[in-house]
């Protein structure tokens, strides 16, 4: 059992967009948006840049010796905002990630596979775990957000649009004001030292 702490990604779509996220039921977080604004048009073109981290919280994971599911809700009370991608920490201590070698002979991944964001290790959304052991299946892109709903209902689109039919891997879902956002977000566990000192990230011998 540790802290995990969650940041959720994506584009904040007017400047008085203000949220209400719920985690497993529970409040995490509810407050206005202070990111800068992009338009859908923009994002759509290809000109809105990087997602960026709309809001974060942590919450005491029960289990983390597997992955784990949580139900995401987001409700919009104002403004709009497109909400991407979801980042679970890998593990609180950096030392955990940094035991793993940097350059291994035969070369492949070495590293478990994270983005360092604000100076700690989280899982990267999108990573196969069919490879290196991110999730524990081999579902389609390999999602870290599954069971998305708009309103209760699945997102609709020609399946190119972000408001499309893919419900994964960085897509980020058009929401305006009395929109509820929702998804299952899978957590994956917690990394752990390298088991196998000098070896690369999922060394199996």
């Amino acid at each position: 059992m540790a802290n995990r702490t969650i940041k959720i990604y994506g584009y904040n779509n007017a400047s008085d967009t203000a949220i209400t996220a719920t985690w497993g039921g529970a409040q995490v977080f509810s407050s206005t948006l202070s990111e800068s604004v992009v338009t859908r048009a923009d994002i759509e073109s290809g000109a809105g840049g990087a997602p960026v981290k709309l809001f974060e919280f942590t919450y005491n994971n029960a289990d983390d010796t597997i992955e784990t599911s949580h139900a995401l809700e987001i409700t919009i009370t104002a403004g709009s905002c497109s909400i991407g991608a979801a980042y679970s920490i890998a593990n609180n201590d950096n030392a955990a990630w940094d035991s793993y070698p940097t350059q291994i002979e035969g070369g492949g991944m070495n590293k478990p596979p994270c983005t360092e964001i604000d100076g700690k290790y989280y899982w990267t959304p999108g990573v196969s775990d069919g490879a290196f052991g991110t999730f524990g299946d081999n579902v389609n892109s390999f999602p870290e957000r599954i069971n998305i709903t708009i309103n209760g209902a699945g997102p609709t689109g020609d399946g190119r649009s972000p408001n499309g039919t893919y419900t994964y891997n960085g897509w980020a879902f058009a929401v305006g004001n009395g929109d509820v956002f929702g998804c299952d977000v899978r957590v994956p566990k917690i990394l752990a030292t390298n088991p196998h000192p000098g070896k690369a990230y999922a060394w199996a011998g």
